[in-house]
Order: structure tokens, then sequence, then C-alpha cells
């Protein structure tokens, strides 16, 4: 848990400017402590959410291709190389969609 953590008291900015307005804000806002404990709680929660979903992936895989532990990372990694393909074909797409005219057509 000390991964989560953060000492916001002791952040700084570029800007000594902002530095003490953001540190006015937080002050305003109930301190350094209640904003720590909101930033720990939203890193724990997410880092929750992420092993859930990373466990029933998982279970997914495990289920879907077997136990042969080295075929089933090959297809995984397959899957994770055609949805990548998929995935850039399909922002290019978006992109020449958006710039497209009578020449770029012909």
């Amino acid at each position: 848990e000390d991964k989560l953590s953060v000492d916001s008291e002791n952040a700084s900015c570029f800007s000594k400017d902002d530095e003490a307005m953001i540190k006015g804000k937080i002050r305003e806002a109930g301190g350094f402590d209640k904003l720590n404990t909101a930033i720990f709680q939203f890193r724990k929660a997410a880092v929750r959410r992420m092993f859930k979903a990373a466990s029933t992936f998982n279970d997914w895989g495990r289920e879907a291709m077997g136990t042969d532990r080295e075929e089933t990372f090959e297809r995984l990694a397959e899957s994770v190389h055609y949805a990548a393909d998929f995935v850039s074909m399909h922002c290019l797409f978006a992109l020449a969609v958006e710039h497209e005219d009578k020449k770029y057509m012909e």
C-alpha cells in the first residue's frame, strides 16, 4: 500500500506562484491529509479494478485455450497483435475520412 500513497504537501510546481495557489486551494478544501486519503482511495480502487479485470481475463484464457501455458500465451499475444492491427486501421481510416477530397479518391 505504500506504493499507492502520496504526500501532496511536499509536491512542487515549476511555477512557485502556481504552487502557492494550488496549496492554498488544497488547504481551503480540507487540507493535505484529506487530499492524500482521496488519492490513496482512488488508486486503491483502480488497482482493485485492474486486478479483477486481469483475473477475469486470466480465467477466460485458461477456459478458452486450455492449460498449456506457452500455447495460451502465444494465442493471447497473437490476439493482442491482431487487435492492435484492427485499432490502428480503424484510426487510420478515421483520419483518412477527415482529410478526404476528390483528389484523394483518384
